[in-house]
């Protein structure tokens, strides 16, 4: 019995003070037949990479970090239009989100590409002009541990806003 509760605490993700982090980009159905999405984020050991989202809806990316301070998050997109002639709808529902998230320390980040909104096909170039002109655009978020646990703190541009909860103390990073 006390073997089996040993394998069920060690069942996390938690292994030997490495952090999971997972990264999560959610498309509209339209969003996603409109343009590929082009994702450069921090992996593992803060490499900068780069992959791209076509055809897809949900886009998931566990990485881990095993030395601290470590940073990860968004980096920067580019959307990447599906020429006009394919679409085929005179409207389309826009919407794109990052998120990411850590179970160990429960932590969450959530961060909107593209507000929720309809578009109408003749705009759709004007649209995705619009939307790639969005300069230096980084979300990183520095973990550090300590005899406490994980602590995280944000970095990004002036103009863009974003909450981190810090789990063990109830405090917010803007």
């Amino acid at each position: 019995m006390l073997l089996a509760i040993m394998s069920l605490n060690s069942c996390g993700d938690q292994k030997d003070g490495q952090l999971t982090v997972y990264y999560n980009v959610a498309l509209s159905s339209d969003m996603a037949k409109m343009a590929d999405l082009a994702i450069t984020y921090k992996g593992e050991n803060g490499i900068t990479v780069t992959d791209t989202i076509s055809g897809k809806e949900v886009w998931e990316k566990k990485i881990r970090l095993d030395s601290f301070p470590a940073e990860f998050g968004l980096v920067d997109y580019t959307f990447i239009p599906k020429p006009e002639s394919k679409l085929k709808k005179d409207s389309y529902e826009l919407f794109a989100e990052f998120s990411a998230f850590t179970r160990e320390a429960k932590f969450s980040l959530n961060y909107d590409l593209v507000n929720p909104f309809n578009l109408k096909r003749e705009k759709s170039a004007l649209f995705f002009d619009l939307a790639n002109d969005h300069d230096d655009v980084p979300i990183l978020v520095t973990a550090t541990k300590d005899q406490n646990g994980f602590k995280f703190s944000g970095k990004s541009r002036p103009d863009v806003y974003i909450r981190i909860n810090n789990p063990e103390d109830n405090s917010e990073t803007e």
